[in-house]
């Protein structure tokens, strides 16, 4: 597994990116030894306390790219698929002015959808999320 970060902000604007490779992934089906991926995130601060986030993900492998459950638990879908896109729209509420990193309340909505036939020659998934979290760093 191979993966390169980068991280930068300008005044209220922040982007990370991020590539990632998996090659002879141990585990996955025949034929399904290598994984990439790509993670866009930029983010803006309207205030001290909220902040919009939009992500986008891409990840692509033959039938290499394997669904986390929150995705497939209500679907008969297999989970795996060629390629996986999804896009996140959500907003951050930073409680401690003093510390922002110290307490957020996340939340944001999720699209998903994946292409390609798995080896159960299944369609694939396509589905919405939603979530709501805490994340403290005390």
């Amino acid at each position: 597994m191979v993966a390169l970060t980068w991280e930068g902000s300008e005044g209220d604007f922040s982007l990370m990116t991020e590539v990632m490779a998996g090659f002879n992934v141990i585990g996955m089906k025949a034929g399904a030894e290598n994984v990439f991926g790509v993670t866009v995130m930029p983010s803006y601060k309207f205030t001290s306390h909220w902040e919009g986030v939009v992500r986008y993900q891409m990840a692509a492998g033959s039938n290499a790219v394997k669904w986390e459950k929150r995705y497939t638990q209500n679907s008969t879908y297999s989970g795996t698929s060629d390629c996986m896109q999804a896009l996140y729209l959500g907003v951050n509420y930073y409680i401690f002015e003093c510390n922002p990193n110290m307490a957020k309340i996340m939340a944001g909505i999720e699209y998903a959808h994946s292409n390609g036939t798995d080896a159960s020659r299944q369609k694939g998934f396509t589905g919405w999320s939603y979530n709501i979290a805490f994340r403290t760093n005390f």
